[in-house]
């Protein structure tokens, strides 16, 4: 099963990063769900596997983003209509699924038909938590929703400067520094205009969490057109950012978990943590598959089908939990089957669906060029 779905052209650090991360998320939700209670750890897990994930896409975003800026002198419509066609059929079909299949079983499982509340239409357009972090069901969502605003909007904060700035390195700098600053002015401005709102808000709102994708963009153009840089200073930037990580996490234990957080943790806690993260790629990348090839197999393995196990294992683990059954094998069950119904789902739908994007981006190509 492993190896008919390995490429020789992945980036072995990278599944590596993606594969700890959609480890981290299942181990907070498993466990939270099981046992029914908080678990602060588990709860810290979950949350750096999704700022992981951000970072990660925002790196490798970043690196599709400058590769197409790069196609042809200026920064035309076309291209970011060619970027957001791939973007869509990579992660919309799998996203629209599994939201129908949710619907489906949250209905079953809370006896009412879901879409009979107008405010659950949100999730077809990825504004669940626009204006609150309140989630009726499909709660993974929430972080999806930040990356494809980021998908429509950054490519818009590009071309526009593009038209200003000539130099293309300087434009792709000054667009994420823009929309970083804009994203933290907001945070500022929510922070201070309500005081008295939660520390959810600036977690899981929308809006308030674009600039940590936009931190793994930064990356990816001083890793394109700086690399030297970060290959001559690797161990400096790791010792720099696992510090700072460190430091973060230890903050987010003594004082967010603990309630006793203030105006700094709301505006900057994640951007801290999520450069803390960005700090340690460039070691990170450097790391060779491992000589294991089971164990080097199966973060590959992992890493291929996270997007669907992000997807569906709060559904599988809502139905496992209701089976009789006691803690060890009710996570042991879920496991297995969040991997098993993941790898149905990757092979027979997310890896076809996205497949269709090579068709039809030639289709397009072909009549751009008759047109």
């Amino acid at each position: 099963m492993i190896l008919r779905l390995i490429t020789p052209q992945r980036i072995f650090s990278l599944d590596f990063l993606r594969a700890l991360a959609i480890i981290l998320v299942l181990v907070c939700h498993l466990i939270s769900r099981v046992y029914e209670k908080e678990n602060f750890l588990a709860y810290y897990f979950g949350t750096l596997g999704v700022e992981i994930f951000f970072v990660l896409s925002g790196f490798l975003i970043g690196s599709i983003i400058i590769k197409i800026f790069n196609e042809e002198k200026t920064f035309k419509p076309r291209q970011i209509k060619k970027f957001w066609i791939r973007r869509w059929f990579r992660t919309l079909p799998n996203y629209y699924l599994v939201l129908l299949i949710s619907i489906a079983i949250y209905s079953i499982y809370r006896g009412e038909f879901l879409l009979n509340n107008l405010s659950n239409f949100t999730y077809f357009l990825f504004i669940q938590n626009l204006i609150t972090p309140s989630l009726s069901f499909f709660s993974v969502s929430w972080s999806l929703a930040v990356e494809e605003w980021f998908y429509l909007l950054f490519p818009i904060t590009l071309f526009i400067f593009s038209k200003f700035i000539r130099d293309k390195y300087k434009t792709l700098l000054f667009s994420t520094g823009f929309f970083i600053l804009f994203v933290i002015i907001s945070k500022i401005i929510v922070a201070i205009s309500f005081n008295n709102l939660d520390f959810s808000n600036f977690q899981y709102l929308m809006p308030l969490r674009l600039d940590s994708i936009a931190i793994g963009i930064f990356i990816a153009i001083i890793n394109y057109y700086k690399s030297n840089i970060l290959n001559e200073n690797r161990i400096k930037f790791f010792i720099f950012g696992a510090t700072l990580f460190f430091g973060s996490s230890l903050y987010y234990f003594l004082f967010i978990l603990t309630n006793n957080y203030g105006f700094f943790a709301k505006v900057f806690f994640f951007d801290i943590l999520s450069i803390s993260i960005a700090f340690l790629f460039p070691l990170i990348s450097t790391f060779k598959k491992f000589k294991n090839k089971f164990l080097a197999n199966s973060i590959i393995y992992l890493s291929l089908i996270s997007y669907s196990v992000y997807l569906i294992h709060l559904i599988i683990i809502l139905v496992i939990i209701q089976l009789p059954l006691n803690a060890f094998f009710k996570i042991t069950t879920a496991t297995l089957l969040i991997l098993i119904v993941s790898y149905i789902q990757y092979h027979f739908f997310e890896k076809p669906m996205t497949s269709l994007r090579e068709k039809f981006s030639r289709s397009l190509k072909n009549n751009i060029k008759i047109n």
